[in-house]
């Protein structure tokens, strides 16, 4: 049996949730603000934010999250990579 731990680059949904007061606030902005990797398709996931995290889906996955958190220097260990159900 294959168990699936962490992201799936080549997943047709993923998503995430980072906590907000474990990152910065220019990560922050930067994920807010959809500034994905310079990517044309930056706006094929859906962000928002509470007031304790931010969350983050797509039903496509076009481009690496995980490699856009790591340009940003958010640390691997402080994203949850299921659903906010799933996290608490």
């Amino acid at each position: 049996m294959k168990i699936r731990q962490g992201f799936v680059s080549n997943s047709s949904s993923s998503s995430f949730i980072i906590m907000k007061d474990k990152i910065s606030i220019e990560q922050k902005e930067a994920i807010l603000n959809n500034d994905f990797m310079d990517q044309p398709w930056h706006d094929s996931w859906k962000i928002t934010e509470s007031e304790d995290h931010i969350e983050g889906s797509t039903s496509m996955n076009n481009y690496s999250m995980q490699d856009f958190f790591s340009k940003i220097g958010v640390e691997d260990n402080l994203i949850t990579w299921d659903s906010i159900d799933d996290y608490w």
